[in-house]
């Protein structure tokens, strides 16, 4: 009896101590080179308007800029980004010089021109920092739906742009090939943000205590 089931011991041995371990690595690595991949893509979609960030700032150092072309400038920037939501260019004082509004939107241009944004906590903290900085998700003004701020000061202005988050969904749902498996892109505070199936985005799920 000994002999005969010998053979099915060290095969499960071999299963328990070799086989089952090298599994987790390959599901470990698998998962962590698709996390990595995803993540990429997000940051890739959030940084893109931060480009140009900068060179809207800097044309309000030009005397001969009017407001007239600053909106066009920013309306041309609406035109040409696939992630903003709204884009708006304050003075140092935090008021609103022009805007640019993505079609259709919740609120008027007329409405958000002029606004004070000196008491807004993005504004404070980006007149401190040394480059650009993001917002914590929101409920978007504009489009009703959750979304995320950037802003970058400049010498005599500040950009504040505002980043539609629900595209972030298509990154995971592209890279999924198990039906079974949850992929979660959640915010610094647990809040999830985008999931493969368009299921939980936006819907106050919070996973911070797992």
């Amino acid at each position: 009896t000994l002999v005969a089931i010998l053979p099915f011991l060290i095969a499960a041995g071999l299963v328990v101590v070799w086989l089952l371990p090298q599994i987790d690595r390959e599901i470990v690595a698998r998962q962590t080179q698709l996390g990595h991949s995803i993540a990429t893509q997000v940051e890739t979609y959030l940084n893109a308007p931060l480009r140009h960030a900068g060179g809207l700032s800097l044309l309000m150092t030009e005397p001969s800029i009017d407001r007239d072309d600053l909106q066009r400038v920013l309306e041309a920037h609406l035109v040409g980004s696939e992630s903003l939501l709204s884009i708006y260019l304050t003075d140092r004082a935090g008021r609103i010089m022009a805007v640019g509004l993505s079609e259709p939107a919740s609120v008027r241009r007329e409405d958000l021109l002029g606004r004070d944004l000196s008491r807004d906590m993005l504004f404070q903290r980006a007149l401190a920092a040394p480059g650009p900085i993001w917002s914590d998700t929101f409920r978007s003004l504009v489009s009703g739906e959750l979304s995320i701020a950037f802003a970058s000061a400049g010498p005599r202005s500040m950009t504040i742009g505002e980043v539609d988050l629900g595209r972030v969904t298509e990154f995971p749902r592209h890279l999924s090939t198990d039906p079974d498996q949850l992929m979660l892109v959640i915010d610094r505070h647990g809040r999830v943000i985008a999931d493969q199936h368009g299921a939980d985005s936006g819907h106050e799920l919070n996973v911070k205590d797992i």
